[in-house]
């Protein structure tokens, strides 16, 4: 199982979990210092907007029982639109988004091969607009209606879903949570208040629950689990 992203908080919570549940795992990331500290699995690192990259990883997987790729690398976006600069918005839209479809063809063959799976981490953004958030907004939506398109049009090859995270509690979100409040001019404890206010369940999810259904969505066969799944505590129905 490949799973990009593993230095972050979703991402390393999917290792672990994979790891613990007796999946062989290669866990890849953009710093080399960030899966230092990961035992148990395989390391690579390099950038995914690299096609030289993607040919490197395509090669290290060809001949494997590739059983499944969790695409769980991004960048945050929250900030007040006017903020937005043009270079902010490129990388945003390329590492979230552009960045999903060439790890897919890279890894399509083994993928193909095994009858694997391919699971986008996207978000609940793609599914409801973010105030002081649009690019990554832009940049889900583009995630998950890649991942709709190629569910309904593919009968053969891989098995593409989605997985649509709510809140959860990871440093990209502490991150993002402070910039939102920022843009709309409140403290983070009363925007986490008032965020509060809006989920059934009352609390934001943790890692492992996250990394859970990730692992469940990587695991089941073709047509045994939906194409794309939000964990939202309700925030989000779907």
């Amino acid at each position: 199982m490949l799973i990009t992203g593993a230095g972050g908080g979703i991402g390393r919570a999917i290792v672990e979990l994979a790891v613990e549940r007796g999946h062989s795992v290669i866990a890849h990331d953009l710093k080399p210092g960030s899966l230092a500290d990961l035992r148990g699995v395989e390391t690579i690192t390099g950038d995914l907007t690299s096609k030289d990259h993607l040919r490197l990883l395509g090669r290290r997987v060809a001949d494997e029982p590739l059983e499944a790729v969790v695409a769980s690398h991004g960048i945050a976006g929250a900030v007040a639109l006017a903020d937005v600069d043009e270079r902010r918005s490129r990388a945003i839209l390329t590492i979230n988004a552009s960045t999903v479809p060439a790890l897919f063809e890279a890894v399509r063959e083994p993928l193909t091969r095994s009858h694997g799976t391919y699971v986008a981490v996207s978000s609940q953004a793609s599914l409801r607009a973010e105030r002081e958030n649009a690019v990554y907004c832009a940049s889900k939506w583009a995630v998950t209606g890649w991942v709709r398109a190629m569910a309904a049009g593919q009968a053969e090859g891989p098995t593409v879903r989605a997985l649509c995270p709510g809140r959860t509690e990871t440093p990209l979100f502490v991150a993002a949570t402070e910039a939102i409040a920022a843009a709309q001019g409140q403290t983070v404890e009363a925007y986490n208040k008032d965020i509060h206010d809006l989920i059934p369940l009352r609390r934001f999810a943790t890692t492992r629950e996250t990394a859970s259904l990730a692992l469940y969505l990587a695991t089941q066969p073709r047509g045994a689990a939906p194409t794309v799944v939000a964990n939202s505590g309700g925030e989000v129905p779907f």
